[in-house]
Formats: structure tokens, sequence, C-alpha cells
């Protein structure tokens, strides 16, 4: 009969690193207050343990903490961010679950989050939203053995609920070549960077792609931005904009709440909006019907709320089996787009 290890307290981990219970405790939960030495000593204590932060005696039992993680890699304050957290957190408190936030919006928050994740093992499985992992991130969260199911970020093999932001690149370029469009701009981040760059840079793919294969006379060119995108992102494209020649006369923004500072920076510049320059942008914001923004509408609560479901079948029963759900995006269109002026 295989002898049971004992559980690892905070006092075993302590001694094992040589500092007080004071530091691990504040090492685990505040990482940034710990020299990078003590906090090393810490960490390789906690995993050689396999000590767990938060694990009561309710969850020991069980072996399930009753936790759902979220990480997110952009801003918190962003729509697109609270709606996710909204869909997803309604499901799991229907299951009468706790959802845990993180964010890593940063170099500094990314790698305080991987160094001190192992220890907390919290959660019984993780959503993964507006991220760009890294293979030795995946790896790390992997070894966690719970189920991670990635929301919006379309990556075979693993499991995730997305929206195909290429096919939906080339839904845009179809309207705006229909309405007689052959000058059109996309306007997004520097390809490859962190945060959401990978769903901009699919939808810039599809979008270039489908204008070159339809009508291969046509401009279609970036205005790159750059990532993370600053206070002034909007006067800089606008700059770029008025400066081509030719000028576009069509623009596919990356997102509405990039799409609608630009709107009013065009404005300001004396461009009539669609006569001069048709417009349009991605996801539905709350503000696009308001302003008549023609958008791409992607359902970001229900991609949240799918992707909460789906861990919590996972947690039950997880057999290693990887889903991939796609979420359909509908092009809305309204007084931002029209054909060029002739």
């Amino acid at each position: 009969m295989t002898e049971k290890r004992p559980i690892a307290t905070i006092a075993d981990v302590a001694r094992l690193a040589g500092v007080s219970t004071a530091t691990v405790s504040r090492t685990l939960r505040r990482p940034s207050l710990v020299s990078g030495p003590t906090r090393a000593r810490v960490l390789s204590a906690a995993d050689a343990l396999s000590y767990s932060l938060t694990k009561s005696a309710s969850s020991l039992a069980s072996g399930r903490t009753e936790h759902i993680a979220l990480l997110n890699g952009g801003s918190l304050n962003q729509w697109f961010t609270s709606e996710i957290i909204n869909g997803a957190y309604t499901v799991i408190h229907e299951h009468h679950l706790d959802l845990t936030v993180y964010r890593a919006r940063d170099t500094s928050e990314r790698r305080e989050f991987f160094e001190t994740l192992p220890a907390r093992r919290n959660a019984d499985a993780m959503l993964v939203t507006s991220f760009n992992l890294s293979p030795d991130e995946f790896a790390i969260l992997q070894r966690l053995g719970m189920p991670i199911v990635l929301l919006n970020m379309l990556t075979p093999g693993h499991t995730n609920v997305s929206i195909d932001d290429a096919a939906a690149g080339r839904d845009v370029a179809r309207l705006l070549l229909e309405l007689g469009h052959d000058t059109l701009a996309y306007v997004g981040p520097e390809p490859g960077h962190r945060g959401l760059s990978w769903s901009s840079d699919a939808r810039w793919t599809g979008f270039h792609d489908e204008i070159r294969t339809r009508v291969p006379f046509a401009s279609v060119s970036m205005v790159r931005l750059p990532a993370p995108l600053v206070t002034d992102a909007a006067q800089h494209a606008v700059s770029e904009l008025l400066a081509r020649r030719p000028r576009p006369t069509a623009i596919f923004v990356q997102l509405d709440e990039l799409a609608i500072p630009i709107m009013f920076r065009l404005r300001q510049r004396g461009i009539r909006i669609p006569e001069d320059i048709s417009v349009i942008g991605f996801d539905d914001h709350p503000l696009a019907k308001d302003l008549g923004l023609t958008t791409v509408r992607q359902p970001v609560g229900d991609i949240g709320a799918r992707g909460a479901d789906l861990a919590i079948r996972l947690i039950a029963d997880d057999a290693g089996t990887r889903h991939e759900v796609l979420v359909p995006t509908t092009i809305i269109e309204r007084s931002t787009t029209a054909g060029p002026a002739r």
C-alpha cells in the first residue's frame, strides 16, 4: 500500500526556504514586494512540496477548489473584456462557483503571474483571453493539470471558443468591394504584437487576401499603429490616412473603440463620412448603434458564457478531448458606409 504524502503547510515551505511564514505569504500574494533571490527560494520550496496557497479543508477533501480563473492580457476596463467577464461570471455563478480574474497586461505583470502560478493552484480550470501565450507559458498552464479554455484565440489543437477573424475580414472586404471601393486600408496594430494582435493579424489577412483575389488592381494597405495602442492612436491613424496618395475611400478598423475616435478626428479635419471615407469597425460596441457605425458584430458575452460552460463540463469530465467552438459574426450595416464619391 502506497503511503500518502502529508499535506504541506506554509510552515513547511518557510522551513525549506529558510524564511518566515510571513515572507512565504507575501511572496505568493504580493511577489513584487519580495526580492528576486528570496522569491525564487520560496517558489522552489512551494513547488517541491506541492504547496497550494488557497486549498481549504473542503477542497482538499473533494480535490477541487470550486474556483475558475480568468487570465486577461489587456486592460480590465475595456468594453470587450468586461463583456467576456460578465458572460463567464453569469454561468459560473449559476453553478455556485467563484471566478478569480488575473491581469497580465505588461511584461512585469506577466512574469509575476507565471512565476507564482504553480504555487497558487487555486482553480479547477482557467479561461484565457486577450493573450498571446508563449510556448513556455502554455507549458506552465498545462503542467497544472487543469482544463485550459482559450477565449477568442482561435488556436488549432487547443480547446477554444472563438470567432473566425479571417472570415470576418473577408466579409468586410466583399461588402466594401460591392459598394465600389478600390482604394482601401486596414487600421490596426503592428502584426505580431501581444494582446489582441492575433485577432488583428487574422482580420488583416482575410481582408487583404479577399481584395487581392477579387479585384487584383485594387489598392489595399495597412495603417500600422503602435502596440499597445497609445492615447493618440486615432490622431496617428488619421494623419497617416490623409497623407496617403491615392487616399483610401474606405477603411476597416480593428475595433469600434478605435473606429469611433477616428471618425471624430476625421470630421474635425473636414472629412465627410461616408461621402469622403467609409468607415467600418469591429465588435458592435454599445456606442456603435448610436453613432451609426457600420461594424462586425461578435457576441462577446456569449463567448465568455460558452467558455465558462465548456470549462465546467471539462472539470467534471476531462478525458483529454479538445473542443473548438466557432461563434458566428455578422456585419451590421449602418450610416458610415456607402459607395465612393465619383
